[in-house]
């Protein structure tokens, strides 16, 4: 009775690790608890997931999130239902942005800035990210899927699409309340949908 008396009044001490390994053929990730921040590192693609992340039990742990140079791709599902996520560096190299990779991340808060080597947004990447206020879409950009932006209901002003842009795909921008305008190059004819 006083050993277990003894232990139930020691403090709780945190215990902190870094977990890491791979997630993607050369690309490798690192979740560092004690900050929550991770980062995605290597030379490659990032695997495409269906909610079955390496990080999907510490998803609320997530607080930041680092894609280094060398990632290319940026995997289905790979971020989607962080909504403790704040803030998401993408260092130039990464050319597409895959399916609902950031699905849900409500708490990523004011600009988001894509960097100029992605070409590709894929279909609800950053859809329900309620929390952003202006997204900044770069000329290297040629196809933004359906939904990609849709119910980030907190995005304000114009947002301009880049004449680099053929597909816009179905309600794109959908339930995106705040936006006063969509400003198109109409100097593009190669257009192959504009979504609402």
């Amino acid at each position: 009775l006083s050993m277990l008396f003894m232990v139930s009044i020691l403090p709780a001490i945190p215990v902190f690790a870094s977990y890491e390994g791979s997630c993607g053929e050369g690309v490798y990730y690192s979740l560092d608890q004690s900050t929550g921040t991770l980062t995605i590192s290597g030379n490659g693609k990032m695997k495409n997931y269906y909610n079955e992340t390496p990080w999907r039990f510490d998803r609320s742990l997530i607080k930041s999130v680092t894609i280094e140079n060398g990632v290319i791709l940026i995997g289905r599902c790979a971020f989607n239902g962080c909504s403790g996520l704040t803030s998401v560096t993408i260092e130039n190299g990464v050319t597409s942005i895959g399916e609902y990779a950031f699905y849900g991340c409500s708490g990523l808060i004011g600009q988001l800035t894509i960097p100029s080597s992605v070409e590709k947004i894929g279909a609800y990447a950053f859809c329900d990210c309620s929390g952003l206020t202006s997204v900044t879409i770069p000329s290297s950009v040629t196809e933004i899927g359906r939904n990609a932006f849709c119910g980030c209901s907190r995005l304000t002003g114009s947002l301009t699409i880049p004449s680099s842009v053929n597909e816009v795909g179905f309600e794109a921008f959908d339930d995106c309340m705040g936006l006063e305008a969509i400003n198109v190059d109409e100097s593009n004819t190669n257009y192959k949908s504009i979504g609402g």
